[in-house]
């Protein structure tokens, strides 16, 4: 699944070849393999060839509908959709996490999927992972939202695609349950690498691009509006004019390790998941324009 950048609230799906669907059909999709790797090749029919032939050469699904419908009126036994003669079935394993329904793709898996697209040539040995999270409202009239977690690769680039989907009328309500499995997984491949078709990438997280609110709940601080909402400098603001400033220009810095270490106590609100993870707490997040405040 990729988002949609021509509409930042909707998302277009993928499935594992890369052939773009809409968002009524997606689903986690499984393709079952053979059922019987022993039976005789002369008593399967057309169709069960091709199925087999389209597995073993990984063949795109919308190039294989174009065969079927060129096959058909010479072999009108033949089914015409690729999702049919591939036996392809919905399976999704909805988990209740933090207060609402979530599905765990994995992000070694969009990984192998866009390595195995033939999309992108890379011949690096890092994979640079950019994190995105943010809540979308599904509708005007319910309180139903995502809260998915998306990622792209810095040296892969263009491609964005969700971790994770987390369903709920509200935001997650236990950071930490939302997001272990993602940390889980971080950690790991951090630590071991991404091993694919023989070579050994070394995977690190890059950023956690989110705007302020979420950005405010992922890292358990005071929010943009605070007195001590900022997360480049270690001071209080000020009550001026009808709105929280910052006046000091010259305050001290707030470091990665003031971050970890709670050295401006009343900027924390609890400890944040990331924090598990080898990133900066300060630096990794970058800053939205939109929440800045202004100084005096």
């Amino acid at each position: 699944m990729f988002l949609d950048a021509a509409n930042s609230s909707s998302f277009v799906v993928a499935s594992d070849d890369c052939r773009f669907i809409e968002p009524d059909e997606w689903t986690a999709r499984v393709v079952d393999a053979d059922s019987d790797d022993d039976d005789d090749d002369s008593q399967c029919g057309l169709g069960e060839h091709v199925a087999r032939w389209v597995n073993q050469h990984h063949i795109p699904h919308a190039a294989v509908s174009d065969l079927l419908s060129l096959l058909h009126p010479y072999h009108s036994d033949l089914l015409l959709a690729a999702k049919t003669i591939l036996h392809t079935k919905s399976k999704i394993e909805i988990k209740i996490v933090s207060g609402g329904e979530n599905y765990y793709f994995g992000l070694a898996h969009w990984v192998e999927l866009l390595l195995d697209s033939g999309i992108h040539e890379y011949a690096g040995k890092c994979l640079t992972v950019h994190v995105n999270i943010d809540g979308i409202p599904l509708y005007h009239s319910s309180s139903a939202c995502l809260w998915p977690i998306l990622c792209s690769i810095r040296e892969l680039k263009g491609s964005v695609f969700p971790v994770a989907l987390y369903c709920s009328s509200h935001k997650p309500k236990s950071l930490e349950e939302y997001l272990h499995d993602f940390i889980q997984e971080m950690q790991s491949l951090t630590q071991f690498g991404f091993s694919h078709n023989g070579k050994m990438y070394n995977v690190h997280l890059g950023a956690i691009i989110c705007d302020a609110p979420a950005r405010t709940f992922i890292k358990c601080v005071k929010g943009h509006g605070g007195y001590n909402c900022c997360e480049r400098c270690i001071q209080h603001g000020e009550w001026l004019h009808g709105k929280i400033v910052l006046c000091d220009l010259d305050a001290p810095l707030g470091t990665n390790a003031c971050f970890v270490s709670m050295v401006n106590a009343d900027h924390h609100v609890g400890i944040s998941a990331f924090s598990e993870l080898q990133c900066g707490m300060a630096t990794d997040f970058p800053l939205d324009p939109m929440h800045l405040h202004e100084s005096v």
